[in-house]
């Protein structure tokens, strides 16, 4: 039964952090592509 818990909590853990992590991945990008148009804006 232990272990079966252990299991389901790693697995929403998992689940949460990947899809947090996710998020933050398409945060940078958004961020990088915005970088790269200010600096083909100036030039």
């Amino acid at each position: 039964m232990k272990t079966l818990k252990k299991a389901f909590w790693f697995i929403l853990n998992s689940l949460f952090f990947s899809q947090h992590s996710i998020k933050e991945i398409q945060d940078e990008k958004l961020k990088e592509n915005k970088k790269k148009k200010l600096k083909e804006n100036k030039e």
